[in-house]
């Protein structure tokens, strides 16, 4: 399990988000040093990512970018244009 972030600590929570970013074609050794702004819905009208912080929050323009690679592991930001 994760420690928790120190500010929901006493929660018992977690932040984390989700985000979707559909790529045509998966190239792993591509991927570090880009950025993506998924803007698409999807058909069932949820956004393209949210933030789970003490309540599910919409993210409707992020900007992911990937940062670094190690193995199977990327690090990546996400960021809102808004």
């Amino acid at each position: 399990m994760r420690p928790a972030a120190a500010d929901t600590e006493e929660l018992d929570a977690t932040p984390k988000v989700e985000v979707r970013v559909d790529l045509p074609a998966l190239v792993p050794n591509q991927l570090v040093g880009r950025t993506y702004r998924p803007t698409n819905r999807e058909p069932n009208g949820d956004p393209p990512g949210f933030l789970d912080y003490m309540d599910r929050q919409e993210l409707a323009e992020p900007v992911i970018q990937v940062l670094a690679r190690d193995g199977n592991v990327f690090v990546v930001r996400e960021s809102q244009l808004s």
